[in-house]
């Protein structure tokens, strides 16, 4: 166990290091004019207000044929699916759901692999993956791990130029938990994610001539106005699960 996790150790500080605190939940703002926050921050909001294991029961299957991380996969839609998988890994990990943790580290390294992504990096989420099966406590890995791994992820997924693919992939992923954990009876945090992390404004602009199917574009639309909606209910979320749902139907 202590060999395990010295390996895992030494192999992040060959990729280097990065702050493990997590950052404080976005506050109302001018979205279109701001940097998306990323999946840990999203994930690390909404677990202060609802039990991250509810969370994570919405999450059915996070093995690798779950993401859909085939041959040949374009890298625009690879990156989104990276983005959802990384708000499912957070979440999971977080939730102590070493099971469901596990296979997601797994299809992680698989989506990797597909996109490209350099050896070491790979190497380091199969160790991190490796750590996990072997018993290591996942709230280490939540705050020391994850926290080193991602922004080299980040780093490989921008220098491919598909960084806003991937921040739409978290949110989206974000927002569909938000809604879910709405149905389940917390009204409250769904309706304030909705109206304050509603980042639909800021992608369409990013989108903008892009090429995106027009159902991913109207969902868009959708999200905005609904985030401009005075009162946010069940009606309202219901909806905005609705348009998830063909987003992810579309760029799945």
């Amino acid at each position: 166990m202590k060999k395990l996790i010295c390996v895992l150790f030494i192999n992040l500080i060959l990729i280097g290091s990065a702050f493990a605190q997590e950052k404080t939940p976005p506050v109302k703002a001018d979205f279109v004019r701001t940097i998306p926050p990323s999946a840990r921050t999203m994930i690390g909001g909404l677990s202060k207000s609802v039990d991250v294991k509810i969370l994570a029961s919405q999450i059915k299957d996070t093995s690798s044929t779950a993401y859909g991380f085939t041959t040949g996969i374009s890298k625009e839609k690879g990156s989104f699916k990276l983005g959802v998988l990384m708000a499912d890994i957070e979440t999971t990990v977080r939730a102590n759901d070493r099971e469901k943790g596990s296979k997601a580290v797994r299809a992680l390294v698989e989506g990797l692999s597909q996109l490209g992504a350099p050896l070491p990096l790979i190497t380091a989420v199969i160790n991190m993956g490796a750590a996990i099966n072997s018993g290591v406590d996942l709230q280490a890995i939540n705050k020391a791990s994850i926290p080193i791994i991602r922004p080299f992820i980040e780093d490989f997924i921008s220098k491919e130029g598909k960084m806003v693919y991937l921040r739409f992939g978290e949110w989206v992923q974000a927002m569909r938990l938000a809604a879910l954990a709405g149905e389940g009876g917390k009204m409250e945090v769904a309706a304030n994610f909705i109206k304050e992390v509603n980042m639909a404004d800021y992608f369409l602009i990013e989108f903008k001539n892009k090429g995106l199917p027009k159902g991913v574009i109207d969902s868009l639309k959708g999200i905005a106005e609904l985030g401009k909606a005075k009162e946010i209910g069940g009606k309202e979320v219901r909806t905005t699960q609705k348009a998830i749902d063909t987003i992810f139907e579309i760029m799945g």
